[in-house]
């Protein structure tokens, strides 16, 4: 198989803007306006990036100066074979876009920059597989989407300027939206068609469209559904690695098919699999916000609440340690008790994992970076 680059892009301006931060309000008050990551964000990365290299091909990163420096105090930047801080310091020099509720507005822009075949990896998600299946056709994604009120509002809450005719061109069929997190393209015409007119219509609407529909529906318009409605006008086959599209109201299907492949569904139970060791894809979704909590439950002797473990978080950064230390020894990168320590030390990331233990060893601190991996068959499962 032809050698397939996957680019990921790591935008800060969404963090200063708002998006980010207003979904870690409580666990980033005492850090103002620096950048911060969660200890399982920036695991997934790393591994993601070094699975990618090792079944796949090259991998690249588009980043902003401040997120350039960020990074720099976390890692070796050498995990990508290349990095690029200035293409989207370009984008926010001339474009008026706002990140707040564009928040994928830069990594539209950094896969403009492109030239076909790649495939665009979020930054927050961890595909483990051959490519064979993902690396083929025109434009393949990981799975497509209902279209649901919920997560897509109606064509007619949105207004376009002068420039922009997305609205008024496309027949918003209400099939399918493809889910953008992990998507490979293979036609010229098809991105450079796609990013101008996402990027025509984000420049055109500068403010938000309206506060009560949230701040991910409009961003899903120009990225996920737009994407579906070019592909059909181009009578573009598009591919989907799970055949049942993901249905936000009603998950059981999506749940059922992914349920030994797929760790992006936090209340399911995989006991090993899946988010497990085994799985072929991570992606920490829209649960980043469950993943950071702690769990409260009630104690009945002691009469009242108390927090305890979040085992999807550790199992979760357990399962992405055992593989970042089995990819170390493979590849002989080197990197694995680097980037532990760095992780633990390091300032500016957030370590979820307050009350953490070994898998089935009780408790002790900082397990996660100080103790060995133990024995997997102690792994509780999500």
């Amino acid at each position: 198989m032809e050698k397939t680059k996957a680019i990921y892009t790591y935008s800060t301006k969404t963090y200063e803007e708002g998006f980010i931060k207003d979904r870690y309000t409580q666990r980033t008050k005492e850090n103002g306006d620096e950048v911060v990551m969660d200890d399982y964000e920036i695991l997934t990365l790393v591994t993601s990036s070094f699975y990618w290299k090792k079944n796949i091909g090259p991998t690249k990163l588009y980043t902003d100066k401040k997120g350039l420096e960020f990074l720099k105090g976390l890692i070796d930047l050498g995990v990508w074979d290349e990095v690029d801080s200035e293409t989207l310091e370009e984008f926010y020099k001339n474009k008026n876009v706002n990140h707040r509720q564009f928040f994928a507005a830069s990594k539209l822009y950094a896969i403009s920059n492109e030239q076909t075949p790649f495939c665009s990896v979020d930054i927050d998600l961890l595909y483990r597989g051959n490519g064979k299946k993902l690396c083929k056709g025109e434009l393949t994604t990981l799975h497509l989407e209902k279209i649901t009120k919920s997560a897509y509002p109606t064509i007619k809450k949105f207004k376009e300027g002068d420039k922009s005719n997305i609205l008024k061109k496309y027949k918003w069929r209400k099939k399918t939206a493809i889910n953008c997190g992990l998507i490979y393209f293979n036609n010229q015409e098809l991105v450079d068609r796609y990013v101008k007119e996402s990027l025509d219509f984000m420049c055109e609407n500068p403010t938000p469209f309206d506060e009560n529909d949230g701040k991910a529906t409009i961003m899903t318009l120009v990225e996920q559904r737009l994407l579906g409605e070019i592909a059909n006008n181009m009578k573009i086959k598009v591919k989907s690695l799970v055949k049942s599209p993901f249905n936000n109201e009603q998950p059981l299907d999506f749940i059922n098919e992914t349920y030994h492949t797929l760790g992006i569904v936090a209340e399911n139970r995989f006991n090993g699999q899946g988010v497990g060791l085994n799985g072929e894809v991570i992606h920490l979704w829209g649960h980043k916000g469950f993943l950071s909590s702690d769990l409260k439950v009630w104690d009945s002797i002691l009469g009242g609440m108390k927090s305890e473990e979040n085992e999807n978080r550790l199992f979760l950064i357990f399962n992405l340690k055992t593989s970042l230390k089995s990819l170390d020894d493979e590849l002989d990168l080197n990197i694995y008790d680097k980037i532990m320590d760095v992780i633990s030390n390091n300032e500016n990331m957030i370590k979820c994992s307050t009350f953490s233990r070994p898998l089935g060893l009780g408790p002790k601190e900082n397990v996660y970076y100080d103790s060995e991996l133990g024995s997997t068959d102690k792994i509780f499962g999500l």
